[in-house]
């Protein structure tokens, strides 16, 4: 049974999921499996959600073989995103360098959210970022709705866990494959139509 409350694919070819559907947990879970799909360096991954627990603002950690978590990304699942709103978020995060991240090694941040990063002040926003986070030692990545799609076509057996089968098709560079074929005993009555 495909997740409930996932818009089909329009028919034609998609180039991106409509991540926002999956909703605001499993969008942070989403994350977690597709982490080491960008950063083949990870060996194990985890949320950062534990209930009354405070998550310095990442909710998925990637971490290396020395138990750093190397990686972190804050998920965003929101329908609109306006640009103001990157820096609020990575402020959620770098507050707590000093802190709770002080001696824990993150080197990677990643900003994910659920819709395309498409315009200029999102695109002023993260060369503000990138440049604020380069003087901390931490690289910024902004992974945007399409980015999202590209790794989860990697491992194409999420995208049936998290959207369907159909998503997985419309999503699919070989039209080939997503298109009805003759079968059986039908197929050789049409062989010898020609092409």
């Amino acid at each position: 049974t495909p997740p409930s409350g996932i818009t089909p694919p329009s028919g034609h070819r998609e180039s991106m999921l409509p991540l926002v559907d999956v909703g605001s947990r499993k969008f942070e879970e989403l994350c977690r499996d597709v982490i080491d799909v960008e950063f083949d360096f990870i060996v194990r991954k985890s949320l950062k959600r534990t209930s009354g627990v405070e998550q310095y603002g990442v909710d998925v950690e990637g971490f290396v073989t020395s138990g750093h978590p190397d990686v972190v990304i804050s998920s965003k699942c929101y329908r609109k995103i306006d640009a103001w709103e990157f820096r609020l978020w990575i402020e959620d995060f770098t507050k707590h360098l000093s802190g709770h991240w002080n001696g824990r090694n993150v080197r990677h941040f990643v900003l994910a959210i659920t819709v395309e990063a498409n315009d200029d002040d999102m695109n002023a926003a993260t060369t503000k970022l990138i440049a604020e986070l380069k003087t901390k030692g931490i690289q910024f990545h902004l992974w945007d709705r399409y980015k999202i799609t590209e790794l989860l076509l990697r491992r194409a057996h999420l995208i049936d866990r998290y959207f369907n089968p159909f998503w997985r098709e419309a999503l699919s560079a070989d039209i080939e494959a997503a298109t009805p074929s003759i079968t059986g005993a039908s197929n050789r009555g049409l062989a010898g139509l020609g092409p």
